[in-house]
């Protein structure tokens, strides 16, 4: 389980659902049902960041990117992109880059309201 402080009380208690998704919302974007952490804060050079952005608001739509593809979306080096997709993506041998986690269509139906503000906020 995950636990954390309840306020003041500080007893260690379970985190409520609610608790545990604004926090989520604090720190990370929603991508294919999955919570990936907010370029804001994975990237420890700035210029990465707008490059992860539209790496991640394209992997809400897509699955999969060539390394081409994205550094010239981004208008980066194609070693550049392929340094941010290592973060996000695992390479696919003569098709690309695939996003790395699966799926979570099971978190989208049970959350479909943060789910549309999400894709919303891009």
């Amino acid at each position: 389980g995950v636990t954390g402080s309840t306020g003041s009380s500080g007893s260690g208690a379970f985190a409520s659902v609610k608790q545990i998704l604004d926090d989520a919302l604090e720190s990370a974007v929603l991508v294919q049902g999955c919570w990936v952490l907010k370029s804001s804060l994975a990237c420890a050079n700035e210029k990465d960041v707008l490059p992860r952005n539209l790496l991640l608001l394209h992997f809400t739509k897509q699955r999969m990117i060539t390394s081409t593809a994205f550094a010239q979306l981004a208008k980066i080096s194609t070693q550049g992109a392929r340094d941010i997709l290592a973060h996000v993506a695992v390479p696919c041998p003569g098709h690309g880059w695939e996003f790395k986690l699966p799926t979570d269509a099971a978190f989208e139906a049970e959350y479909p309201a943060i789910a549309n503000a999400q894709r919303g906020e891009w």
